[in-house]
């Protein structure tokens, strides 16, 4: 690292065991120092960009949510559950149920995952399937009644923490983090919807 207050010691040190006079140092110690300004400045544009991963957005969202799962899940132990089995469950009306198909989109998980999920949720009794009579191949997911007191369990724990941080962090606080997570969607969700575009216009061309 650069520090302009400092000695010259290395190229000082190269300069005396070259055996250069003293009147020619001062000349090679001035070129030595232009060279590297030339140098620093061409790469200026690279230093000014260059960021820390601390110093980025998404290494804080993703920081931020790697600490609450493991606070979740650390509640969801104590009831043999996950922090996903909760999100299920919590994403299954308590009422009428819920279709199969729309549980996955709405908590990000991939078909795959869900039906897994799904079908250990159903050999603990927690969970059924009722096909529609109308349509077979339209599945419904219903809560048992064990369902039920465990979708208590795991609402409650959200609860929970969402009380502890409004406790904790002011209100007008908490309005602006809610406008920029807002806003930081949007752009995200923009910025999918040109890269989709673009790959579809790719596939068109080809």
């Amino acid at each position: 690292m650069l520090c302009w207050g400092a000695k010259p010691k290395i190229p000082a040190m190269i300069i005396g065991r070259a055996g250069i006079a003293p009147p020619c140092r001062k000349i090679i110690m001035l070129a030595y120092y232009l060279t590297l300004f030339v140098v620093l400045y061409n790469h200026r544009d690279t230093i000014q960009t260059s960021m820390k991963k601390e110093k980025t957005v998404d290494f804080h969202i993703k920081w931020s949510w790697h600490t609450i799962s493991r606070m979740y899940n650390a509640y969801a132990a104590r009831y043999d559950m996950t922090m996903a089995i909760g999100y299920v469950l919590l994403n299954i009306d308590t009422e009428h149920g819920t279709p199969a198909t729309k549980i996955g989109p709405t908590l990000g998980m991939e078909p795959r995952s869900l039906v897994r999920m799904l079908k250990s949720l159903e050999e603990r009794g927690w969970v059924r399937r009722e096909i529609d009579d109308n349509d077979k191949r339209f599945v419904r997911i219903v809560l048992t009644e064990e369902g039920r007191r465990r979708r208590e369990m795991a609402r409650e724990g959200v609860i929970q923490f969402n009380q502890m941080i409004r406790e904790r962090i002011p209100l007008d606080k908490l309005v602006v983090f809610f406008d920029v997570i807002k806003d930081i969607n949007r752009i995200v969700e923009e910025e999918n919807q040109k890269l989709k575009a673009n790959e579809t216009e790719e596939l068109t061309l080809e």
